[in-house]
């Protein structure tokens, strides 16, 4: 494991992958003529560690 745990992006990987395949058999049937489509794909930030300000040191705000 990384030290510090490293923030990351959740999604569902399925679903995305999902949504891909049925994009590509739309575009494929439909030629030339299809549409530009957007797809959102829920998503969620776990902020780990990495975020945080350093352990043992104070944090100094500048202006």
């Amino acid at each position: 494991m990384a030290t510090p745990s490293i923030s990351v992006i959740r999604y569902d990987a399925y679903a995305l992958g999902w949504e891909a395949a049925l994009l590509l058999l739309h575009k494929l049937k439909a030629g030339e003529d299809a549409q530009e489509v957007r797809v959102e794909v829920p998503t969620e930030l776990l902020i780990r560690e990495s975020c945080a300000a350093p352990r043992n040191q104070a944090v100094v705000a500048s202006a």
